[in-house]
C-alpha cells in the first residue's frame, strides 16, 4: 500500500509510526531500489526518526547500518515512495533494536563472479527487511494500528 507523506506523521501519545522507505541505489545499473524500517520518533524535527537497515553489497558482504535520520524524502536518492507497516509503542520502541540485530546481516555471496553458495537464494537488503519486519510481527513489536501489543 502506497500512502502520501502526510499520512505518515506522528500519532500522538505513545505510538510511533513505522514506515518502509524505498530509496534509489546510486548507481541503478538494473539494480533493485534500497530498503530499509524507518520509525518516525520526531526526536531531531518533523518527520524524524530512526533507520533500521543493512549497508553494503552482496559482492563484500554486509552490516547492520542503522542511524537516526531526517526525513526520509529529504535524501536524494528517496524514490518517493514510503510504505505503511504499522505502529509500536513507546514502551516497545526500546526492543526494536535487539530484534533486528537478531537478523543477520547478508554475508558474502559472490567470489568475482562465481556464487559462493550455489543452492541458496541470494539475500540482499530486500530479504533482511522483510526478515526484520516479520520477526517484528512475531513478537509483538510492530502492530497494525489498532492492534494489540506485546514484547519478546
Amino acid at each position: 500500500m502506497t500512502i502520501s507523506c502526510r499520512d505518515l506523521y506522528w500519532q500522538g501519545g505513545d505510538t510511533y509510526t513505522v514506515v518502509q522507505p524505498f530509496a534509489r541505489p546510486r548507481f541503478s545499473r538494473g539494480l533493485r531500489n534500497h530498503r530499509a524500517i524507518f520509525v518516525e520518533t520526531e526526536e531531531c524535527g518533523t518527520g524524524s526518526g530512526y533507520l533500521y537497515q543493512v549497508s553494503g553489497n552482496i559482492q563484500n558482504g554486509m552490516i547492520h547500518a542503522h542511524k537516526q535520520t531526517k526525513q526520509p524524502e529529504t535524501s536524494p536518492t528517496f524514490t518517493g515512495v514510503k510504505e505503511l507497516i504499522g505502529t509500536v509503542t513507546s514502551n516497545n520502541y526500546n526492543h526494536i533494536r535487539s530484534v533486528v540485530d537478531g537478523i543477520s546481516a547478508p554475508k558474502k555471496q559472490f567470489d568475482g563472479p562465481k556464487k559462493i553458495f550455489p543452492n541458496e537464494p541470494l539475500r540482499r537488503c530486500h530479504e533482511w527487511t522483510d526478515e526484520a519486519i516479520q520477526a517484528l510481527k512475531d513478537c509483538g513489536i510492530l502492530q497494525r494500528p489498532g492492534s494489540p501489543s506485546t514484547s519478546c
